[in-house]
């Protein structure tokens, strides 16, 4: 326990070096062999986890039960969005109506526990905005906790190279136009689906468990726009800690059931830790390779961030 200090302390130069830019690399917070991240038990689980995976079956359940919460805060309490009936047949996009879809899409990076479902729910209410909460598009198109420190996962991924690897680097010429079309789609039928047909002017799209694929998705979607939420990393692992293994709180009334001990929070700090450097690092290359596009297609300048600046964004 006296070494959480410690170890969230290693998070302080962490959020000044990425305000400032700089490549931020996870052996600065990688653990000890002895010290890795908790996981769950075979029989917390519907069934067997398959060996190797029991890391990223805890981070997406973690991933489920905040995303059940903040649903319940975006909306009150109420019931989910009503969905339009999915027997009638839509019609299909046009290349140029997929093209517009594109351009609508703001995604909103970052770690979870910065602000997301707060900013979500400020732009719920306006008519020109379509809000999504956490379409999970990113944790299925990266593995959680992929290692990705060289750049974008398809590229650079450990498997990037093998050939067995249904995503390699070489097949991803034929892929990425597909995978394109795929989410456009995907998203044009779960909006109508949504009832926002036609759609708005925006397309709010809150992604904080997916942010480790941020730069995966910008590069599928170069149209969209990203919002990046940067908040200081040992505030984000301890609102964690408070929220996930707060003796009183929504976490822990909730999964009691997997029986996580005290004595496993280093772990979990660790592994948290990590986590927000994965985001933190795919969240800047996403916006580097944003800014970095031709003068026809780049943002507007951005300034220090007041009502004129953000106002830049609806133009």
């Amino acid at each position: 326990m006296a070494a959480i200090p410690g170890a969230i302390a290693q998070l302080a130069n962490f959020a000044a070096a990425a305000r400032r830019g700089r490549h931020l690399s996870l052996n600065e917070v990688s653990p000890t062999n002895s010290l890795r991240p908790p996981s769950l038990s075979a029989e917390a689980l519907p069934c067997a986890p398959v060996p190797g995976t029991e890391d990223a079956q805890d981070v997406l359940r973690a991933a489920e039960q905040e995303h059940e919460l903040a649903r319940e805060v975006l909306t009150d309490g109420g019931p989910r969005t009503a969905a339009v009936s999915g027997t009638a047949r839509i019609p299909a996009r046009t290349d140029d109506e997929l093209a517009t879809l594109e351009s609508k899409l703001v995604w909103i990076f970052g770690s979870p526990r910065s602000g997301s479902s707060w900013m979500l729910r400020l732009l719920t209410g306006h008519p020109d905005v379509a809000p999504v909460n956490e379409s999970y598009v990113g944790a299925h198109l990266v593995p959680v906790g992929g290692e990705v420190e060289a750049g974008e996962y398809y590229e650079h991924g450990e498997r990037a190279g093998d050939a067995s690897y249904f995503f390699a680097r070489d097949y991803m010429p034929v892929l990425r136009p597909l995978l394109h079309e795929l989410v456009l789609r995907g998203f044009d039928n779960q909006l109508r689906h949504m009832g926002f047909d036609p759609v708005p002017k925006w397309v709010v799209i809150k992604e904080p468990n997916g942010s480790h694929a941020a730069d995966t998705i910008v590069s599928l979607l170069p149209r969209s726009r990203v919002l990046f939420l940067l908040r200081d990393g040992r505030d984000v692992v301890d609102s964690i800690l408070d929220a996930m293994l707060g003796s009183d709180s929504w976490w822990a009334e909730r999964t009691r059931q997997l029986g996580r001990p005290p004595q496993e929070r280093l772990a979990f700090v660790v592994q948290h830790s990590e986590l927000w450097v994965r985001r933190t690092m795919a969240s800047q290359r996403a916006c580097r390779s944003w800014v970095s596009r031709s003068p026809a297609t780049q943002p507007p300048p951005w300034k220090n961030t007041t009502v004129g600046d953000l106002s830049l964004v609806q133009r």
